[in-house]
């Protein structure tokens, strides 16, 4: 509710992509992910938490340090709960962790920036890619050249890091490399 009234509240038109319904599909995504990986209820704990403000941070600045403030936000909200510190460290280093370029350490780190990727290896990534591009270009106030070749190249260097969305995802991006080589050609 605290991060949906965030969004509510501090509501920003352009964020066609990193909006309240991207942040629902990650935290879906962040369930099915830890719970294929068998995490107990405390790592469940920070790998949802890390999904609900991953990018809350969107809703204060221009995009460039988002995870920063989300971290800010996350840890003022938590506050008013006793949280062990290693906890909400361990939610910062998972929201940290989807900076790109992704650097996740941990199994927790892995599961969130699969949860935030997931799309590239599944059928909505037309769609939601055409958001990104829209946000983006509302963002900056231009037309971005070349997006399908910066979006190709984003996908031949992006990874799947835990097994299950390797081998869940994998085929369907390598599906998107080719329908982007096609547009290419």
């Amino acid at each position: 509710m605290y991060v949906k009234n965030l969004f509510d509240t501090y509501h920003r038109p352009q964020l066609l992509y990193h909006n309240f319904a991207h942040t629902q599909q990650v935290v879906a995504h962040a369930y099915e992910i830890s719970y294929h990986n068998r995490l107990d209820n405390d790592d469940l704990f920070i790998v949802v938490s890390a999904a609900w403000f991953h990018d809350t941070g969107y809703l204060f600045g221009d995009g460039g340090h988002h995870e920063e403030k989300s971290v800010q936000l996350m840890l003022e909200f938590l506050a008013a709960f006793p949280i062990e510190p290693a906890t909400a460290e361990a939610i910062t280093a998972c929201i940290l962790s989807t900076k790109m370029p992704a650097k996740p350490n941990s199994l927790l780190e892995k599961i969130i920036c699969d949860a935030d990727t997931y799309h590239l290896g599944t059928d909505t990534f037309k769609s939601l890619n055409k958001l990104v591009w829209q946000e983006n270009e509302s963002r900056l106030h231009t037309k971005l050249a070349n997006q399908p070749v910066q979006t190709l190249r984003f996908l031949e260097v992006h990874r799947f890091y835990t097994p299950y969305c390797q081998y869940l995802l994998n085929a369907g991006k390598e599906k998107n490399i080719a329908w982007l080589k096609a547009q290419l050609q």
